[in-house]
């Protein structure tokens, strides 16, 4: 199976003054293709360094990380930016809309950025907020939403296009739990469509739904805990997405 996402042997450190601060510890992880994992653990223990990581948000002090077969630690800037527009998208926990550009304009524009006509990729935005629940707000502004609002816009922007890695901080943390439900059986359907998906959570029902939880403590991978349909609640809540 192909391996959307490698990490091998990837440390991270955070350097302040004369203070080295350890975020990850000597990571291996291999997830292929089509497979939806949920990343758990206390605040600080590296969730968000992970994912930044993996995205090429960030470089890693030591080892490699690999996407769909490509190690990333030589991409210049600009190979990094066609791998955020093409192939990655990234829900940030603090969302970064831009407040000047309309919700519509905010998930549109990488794919404007990738040389998409301006109505093309409008199409394509509407259809990627209809699906999270925000084409009715489509015109307005980031200001002008609630914080809930604000993340199924960040979710409807990391959606759009053909992304096959997805990578989530806390995509629920804002939304009810109706709503929140909803989201999950949304990235789950990507997943059945061959895209994968890497989000990470403190809820644990929302953690069930992942065919892979990952578990983070002080840095470090203290274990993996693969889903299978014979645990009866995820098969139930596959058979409800």
């Amino acid at each position: 199976m192909t391996s959307a996402l490698e990490m091998r042997g990837v440390s991270h450190e955070y350097v302040s003054g004369s203070v080295v601060i350890p975020a990850l510890t000597d990571i291996d992880i291999d997830i292929p293709a089509g497979m939806m994992v949920a990343i758990i653990g206390a605040s600080g223990s590296g969730k968000s360094t992970l994912l930044k990581l993996a995205g090429g948000l960030e470089a890693p002090t030591a080892g490699e990380v690999v996407v769909e077969g490509r190690a990333i630690r030589s991409f210049d800037d600009t190979k990094l930016a066609e791998l955020r527009r093409r192939k990655v998208g990234y829900v940030f926990q603090a969302y970064n809309l831009i407040p000047s550009l309309t919700v519509a304009e905010n998930v549109s524009l990488p794919l404007e950025l990738d040389g998409f006509s301006g109505a093309s990729a409008r199409t394509s935005a509407l259809a990627q907020l209809d699906a999270v629940g925000m084409i009715a707000l489509a015109d307005r502004f980031p200001d002008d939403l609630s914080g809930g609002e604000q993340q199924r816009t960040a979710i409807a922007r990391a959606l759009v296009g053909e992304r096959t890695l997805v990578l989530a901080d806390e995509p629920t943390g804002a939304l009810d739990s109706l709503t929140g439900e909803s989201i999950m059986r949304l990235l789950r359907r990507r997943c059945r469509a061959g895209h994968t998906v890497v989000f990470a959570t403190h809820n644990i029902a929302h953690a069930a739904w992942a065919d892979l939880v990952l578990y983070l403590r002080d840095g470090r991978l203290i274990d993996q805990t693969h889903r299978t349909d014979a645990d009866s609640l995820l098969a139930g809540l596959r058979a409800d997405a």
